[in-house]
């Protein structure tokens, strides 16, 4: 029996984090991936963080999150959403 995660509402704010990851970050991000948070993008990375999508960790004095395996499918499912150019 496949255990299927209700899917996650995206504020405005996580949705621009989101797509600015899509947009500048390759390959894509995958569960155990660490990015840099900028300090604009902190409050949309803590409230990703809130609902399971990454998780904040320092890395010298620079904040940083990781996608978890819940994160990856989120990231996908919004890079599904895209309108092709």
């Amino acid at each position: 029996m496949k255990v299927v995660a209700p899917p996650v509402r995206l504020s405005p704010g996580e949705l621009e984090l989101i797509e600015s990851i899509i947009e500048h970050i390759y390959p894509d991000p995958t569960a155990g991936s660490t990015l840099p948070i900028e300090s604009s993008e902190m409050r949309a990375a803590k409230s990703l963080e809130r609902k399971g999508v990454v998780v904040i960790g320092e890395e010298g004095d620079q904040p940083r999150m990781t996608f978890t395996t819940f994160g990856a499918s989120v990231y996908k499912r919004c890079l599904g959403d895209r309108t092709p150019w």
